[in-house]
């Protein structure tokens, strides 16, 4: 496990560069996320890659494709792909992963500000051939809140102070 002692103090760019050693032919995972579907998580990948689902519009975090590759991340998008924290970075672009969080976090005025994959699919996007990997929506829920983890594990329901 890696500790992030300034996670409520910044963006999660913070708990990227407390792993940052560990970033290499990886899958970077947010931790907010209940996979429904195993299969999602594959032993072999080659290329750098973002799970999305196609949409017609959003409000969420989405991006679009250009020649296969993630172009226009942004909130709210329309005939995109949802955005969903489950990516995969190959050998070359981990070292650049690496080498950019470092930079950003620890030379730009805002960059402690900054969440992780807003460097290489906006900041840096320049350095980075990033593919969609396709998934269904199902294939992943998303917990904001106390009230999305109960629905999800009835466990929770007589947790103390949640009356």
């Amino acid at each position: 496990f890696v500790d992030n002692d300034v996670y409520d103090k910044t963006n999660n760019i913070s708990s990227a560069m407390a792993a940052l050693e560990h970033i290499d032919e990886c899958y970077l995972c947010e931790a907010d996320l209940y996979i429904s579907n195993p299969d999602i998580i594959s032993k072999y990948q080659y290329s750098s890659n973002i799970l999305g689902s196609f949409s017609i519009e959003t409000d969420d975090w989405s991006y679009k494709l250009d020649n296969g590759y993630i172009t226009d991340y942004k909130k709210g998008n329309t005939f995109c792909f949802n955005y969903y924290g489950i990516s995969y970075w190959n050998k070359d672009d981990s070292k650049k992963l690496r080498n950019d969080f470092k930079q950003v976090y620890e030379e730009e005025q805002d960059g402690k500000d900054y969440f992780w994959e807003f460097i290489p699919l906006v900041l840096r996007k320049e350095r980075y051939n990033v593919e969609v990997r396709p998934c269904e929506k199902s294939d992943i829920m998303e917990i904001d809140n106390f009230y999305e983890l109960v629905q999800l594990d009835l466990s929770y329901k007589d947790y103390p102070g949640q009356e």
